[in-house]
């Protein structure tokens, strides 16, 4: 799902994913990690066209579903809803929010992972985590997070992914800056 956001125009995406969604809707309970999938997709597109508030309604849906954060979140499939959410939290400026969700996405990240250093979640979490930190105006814890992130960012999708390339660039602009 997510890659049909990143490839499609937003419109084409979106009436995609309405198409999936209202064919996964027929059986929700079979259908709960797809459906849950595409709600995590369409708060990305959201993102990425500038609609936060959005893009937080729909995270904070899915943060409701899974019990976020009363229940404990040894689920599969965690990680990347709470990255979400911190990444919504942040778009809209509410820093203490990203910072919580950021980090309990990399707990989960971690917990779930064979091996934090060939782990896209992890590496994903991380990055979250350091953009977090740096708007915080912890540079340098900022900076720790986007070289942790590094090594399961490339291991996980590669030296070429935007993801990496992100990490990346924000360490040589904060070391840069500082």
């Amino acid at each position: 799902m997510r890659l049909l956001v990143s490839v499609k125009n937003a419109d084409e995406a979106a009436a995609a994913l309405d198409s999936v969604e209202q064919e996964y809707r027929r059986d929700p309970a079979m259908n709960r990690n797809f459906l849950r999938g595409i709600a995590l997709a369409r708060s990305d597109l959201l993102l990425r066209e500038g609609r936060g508030a959005e893009s937080k309604q729909v995270a904070d849906a899915l943060l409701t579903e899974i019990g976020f954060p009363d229940r404990p979140m040894q689920m599969p499939g965690v990680a990347p809803i709470l990255r979400q959410a911190a990444e919504a939290a942040l778009f809209t400026g509410d820093r203490a929010r990203a910072s919580s969700l950021a980090v309990a996405s990399l707990d989960a990240a971690q917990k779930s992972a064979r091996g934090a250093d060939r782990s896209a979640d992890v590496g994903r979490a991380h990055l979250i985590l350091g953009r977090v930190r740096i708007a915080l105006g912890d540079v340098t814890s900022g900076r720790t997070e986007l070289a942790a992130a590094l090594p399961g960012l490339r291991n996980g999708l590669g030296a070429g992914n935007p993801a990496t390339l992100e990490a990346q660039r924000l360490l040589q602009d904060s070391l840069a800056r500082h």
